[in-house]
């Protein structure tokens, strides 16, 4: 979730919400905020420890929702590629067609 610079919260990642391992939360938004730059990614947690974050020595368990959603985003593209466009998962009242913010 992002907050808009008058406040307004905005949902960005709807799809992995939900309550996860906290360690395991940050090195995905790390990844994400960093993509490939490990400098990025770096600073991204350098920021979160400056902010009076606590993050424990890593081991590759920590990496693990990483590694999972990139193979649920493989998967997803990969059906679509294959199938179309049509979603494999409902359309609930969160889903795609709905507007993340009053300017979408």
């Amino acid at each position: 979730m992002l907050v808009r610079q008058d406040g307004t919260p905005v949902v960005i990642d709807w799809e992995n919400s939900g309550a996860g391992e906290p360690r395991q939360e940050l090195l995905q938004a790390a990844y994400e905020f960093g993509g490939d730059d490990p400098a990025a990614a770096r600073a991204f947690l350098a920021g979160y420890r400056d902010a009076g974050g606590v993050l424990d020595p890593l081991g590759i368990d920590a990496f693990a929702l990483a590694f999972v959603v990139q193979a649920n985003l493989v998967a997803l593209y990969a059906e679509r590629a294959l199938t179309g466009p049509t979603p494999r998962r409902g359309n609930g009242a969160l889903g795609a067609s709905t507007p993340c913010c009053r300017t979408c």
